[in-house]
C-alpha cells in the first residue's frame, strides 16, 4: 500500500471512529466511555476492507503465507477479487460476533448471569463508599 492510500485510510478511520462511537453506544447498549467498540470494531472492519481497495501489489510482507503467490492488488489497482475475499472475511467475522453475542446474552439472561453480574457490580461500587481507606498525600 502506498503512502497516499495509507493517509486516506487513516483520515477516514478518524471519521468512522467519531461518527460510530455514539451509534455503537446507543444501538448496542454498551457502556463504552473510551470508544473501544468503535475503534476495534468499526475501524477494524474498515481496515480489513481497505486492503481490498488500496492494496497496490508492490509489497508482499507475508510472502506466500496467505496462499497467494506474489502480491495482491485491490480494486483501485485493477483486481476486485481481493476485495471480494476481504468482504467474505468481514462477513464471517461479523456473523461470528453477532452469533456469539446473541448466544451469550440469551443464555446469560435465562440463567440469571446478567442479574448476578449486576449485583456484583453494585457491591463493588458500594464497597468503596463504606470502606474507610486512608488517602495518603504523595508529598
Amino acid at each position: 500500500m502506498n503512502p497516499v492510500g495509507a493517509v486516506i485510510i487513516g483520515l477516514s478511520r478518524g471519521f468512522w471512529y467519531v461518527s460510530r462511537w455514539p451509534l455503537s453506544n446507543a444501538f448496542c447498549k454498551v457502556d463504552d466511555p473510551v470508544g473501544a467498540v468503535s475503534v476495534h470494531g468499526t475501524c477494524g472492519i474498515w481496515g480489513v476492507i481497505s486492503v481490498g481497495l488500496f492494496a497496490d501489489g508492490k509489497s508482499n510482507y507475508g510472502g506466500a503465507w496467505n496462499g497467494v503467490n506474489g502480491s495482491v492488488t485491490g480494486l483501485f489497482y485493477g483486481d476486485a477479487s481481493q476485495l471480494v475475499a476481504q468482504l467474505v472475511g468481514v462477513a464471517t467475522l461479523v456473523g461470528f460476533r453477532v452469533h456469539t453475542q446473541l448466544h451469550l446474552r440469551l443464555r446469560g439472561g435465562l440463567a440469571g448471569w446478567a442479574t448476578h453480574f449486576r449485583q456484583i457490580e453494585l457491591k463493588a461500587l458500594t464497597f468503596r463508599r463504606w470502606a474507610r481507606w486512608p488517602i495518603r498525600n504523595s508529598s
